[in-house]
């Protein structure tokens, strides 16, 4: 229920006036030499604003949807240079087929290292990990024979090509963000 305010002859109490702010200056009153109009050409690169700019490297990865998302890189493993790539489907399809098998068991973990290693790798030491021997090796068969070279390989240095493939996506997205191709 509204209360009701009663009415008295008594004035309202004194409120004091608040402080007018300053207020800066106009063009017209500034000082010539502190007044400064900074003008640039249409089209001109703008100077560092703390904005984005991709590389050329960066843009090309957004050239097409079909290399959309194809990251290469060079990482060291126990002192050797692997160069690894992003996965596409067909390889992540190859990756699922391969652990197939192992679902259910203890080793179905090592077998997506394994297998996802396989499909990563390019090349060791500057040299392509598995060679085809002729034009007509499917790109099952030259798979199958990637992953037998890996199985002599020892756990520790899969892991690590492994995390460095799986990183490719990730780096991947980082710059979908940063170029506003993603919605966060």
């Amino acid at each position: 229920m509204p209360t009701k305010q009663r009415l008295t002859s008594e004035p309202p109490p004194f409120i004091p006036p608040q402080e007018i702010p300053e207020l800066p200056p106009t063009a017209a009153e500034m000082p010539l030499e502190e007044f400064t109009e900074t003008r640039r050409l249409v089209g001109a690169p703008l100077e560092d604003d703390g904005a984005f700019t991709p590389t050329e490297d960066e843009r090309a990865q957004f050239v097409s949807l079909m290399t959309c998302g194809k990251k290469t890189k060079v990482i060291d493993v126990m002192g050797h240079s692997v160069g690894i790539e992003s996965l596409n489907v067909d390889d992540d399809l190859r990756v699922g087929m391969f652990t197939k098998e192992y679902l259910g068991s203890e080793a179905h973990a090592r077998a997506v290292h394994v297998a996802t290693a396989a499909a990563g790798i390019r090349t060791v030491d500057g040299r392509l990990l598995y060679t085809a021997l002729s034009e007509d090796e499917t790109p099952e068969s030259i798979f199958q024979s990637k992953v037998n070279k890996l199985l002599k390989w020892y756990p520790v240095a899969i892991t690590e090509v492994y995390r460095e493939v799986l990183n490719l996506d990730v780096e991947f997205v980082e710059l979908a963000l940063k170029l506003g191709k993603l919605k966060g």
